[in-house]
């Protein structure tokens, strides 16, 4: 699929119309697939999207599972489309063909644009939670925004690197962090449900809504509150983007979604409503000047150590910055793909696997939301 009529059958271009015995049966242009001509049945599967395999398949189910976890549910397409571009390339494949070129190439530079932002939210969140934590160590430490502009770029080096020189360990990594994903959630639930000093009522937790936004209106509140809980499964659809690296695509990949939905769904729910009821108070974790209610809330669970908060905080933390290698991982093979279908500009350079690494080292440290902390 191309949107600017790449899709068009080429000298060593696969394109699918049917399907007979397995093997695509293509136009009179292109060049036939053979049977046993692909060495696997991901690589057929891609050369049916007129795709050819550039990448290594180093994941299988754990690992990725790990991955969508850490990011975050379009996983239906996936059974008969596992390609790196995801919406653009389902778009295109289920719109009337009077708009597809145009709702594709508008979808695939509105995921490019949005991966992009998520890798600079994350890196900012990170960074300023590091502040957070500093406050809360040192209340005389001043809480400057080009502090937090420092330390973003710090996580995104970090992020960097990883993915340039360390490509090849993320299968392993988002496995062991999918571990302490889970692990996680009970090592900071556990000693403030134990330590906290004041419990709300299950009337507080399940009946009593607030309105402390100044919006005069619950229901409005609440739309505007659940935006945060909305951003968390803003990654939901990052395995799609790693699929052409990944073993028996077709198939792990929408199972690894379904299960981190479950995964992340359960485990936020505990979350929420284990805060709410270790909420202590509200108003002084709301005015908190580390610029984090949570991180007033941990304060307060473990009856006022700062090493204790610290501590579960640096949990979270850790867990941010490897969500910002996830997320980089996958908005970089988002453009890339985007590049390969002649989407961005320059795109003869960005489709090659070996110069877009380059890219990505230049590209990131002057991205665009760089100075949102400034």
């Amino acid at each position: 699929m191309n949107l600017f009529k790449a899709s068009e059958p080429k000298d060593e271009t696969y394109v699918s119309s049917t399907r007979t015995d397995s093997i695509y049966v293509l136009g009179s242009n292109v060049r036939p697939i053979q049977s046993g001509e692909f060495a696997s049945k991901d690589e057929e599967e891609l050369a049916a999207q007129g795709k050819k395999q550039q990448t290594n398949r180093n994941f299988g189910f754990m690992g990725i599972l790990g991955f969508s976890c850490m990011l975050m549910l379009t996983w239906e397409a996936m059974f008969t489309a596992p390609t790196a571009g995801g919406q653009y390339h389902w778009v295109y494949l289920l719109s009337p063909p009077a708009w597809r070129n145009f709702l594709s190439y508008l979808t695939g530079w509105q995921s490019t644009i949005a991966w992009q932002a998520t890798v600079a939210s994350s890196s900012f969140l990170s960074g300023t939670i590091v502040q957070g934590m500093l406050v809360l160590a040192y209340p005389s430490y001043t809480f400057e925004a080009w502090h937090g502009t420092l330390l973003l770029y710090a996580v995104l080096v970090v992020a960097l690197a990883f993915n340039t020189f360390l490509g090849k360990y993320l299968p392993l990594m988002e496995s062991s962090i999918l571990i302490l994903h889970i692990v996680g959630i009970f090592v900071i639930m556990i000693p403030i449900v134990y330590l906290s000093p004041t419990k709300s009522s299950a009337h507080d937790v399940f009946v009593l809504f607030l309105d402390n936004g100044g919006y005069n209106n619950k229901g409005l509140a609440f739309f505007v509150g659940i935006i945060a809980t909305i951003f968390s499964f803003a990654g939901a659809d990052g395995a799609v983007h790693m699929c052409e690296e990944i073993q028996n695509a077709s198939s792990v990949v929408p199972w690894a979604m379904v299960f981190s939905i479950l995964v992340n769904g359960i485990l936020g729910l505990a979350m929420v409503i284990f805060l709410l009821f270790c909420l202590g108070d509200i108003d002084k974790a709301l005015e908190s000047p580390t610029k984090y209610p949570f991180i007033e809330i941990f304060y307060q669970g473990v009856r006022n150590s700062k090493a204790g908060a610290i501590a579960l905080v640096s949990l979270i933390e850790v867990l941010l910055i490897f969500c910002c290698i996830s997320l980089m991982a996958a908005s970089s093979r988002m453009m890339w793909a985007f590049a390969r279908d002649k989407g961005l500009p320059g795109w003869q350079y960005l489709s090659r696997v070996i110069f877009f690494q380059l890219c990505i080292c230049l590209f990131f440290p002057f991205h665009p939301y760089l100075g949102v902390a400034s």
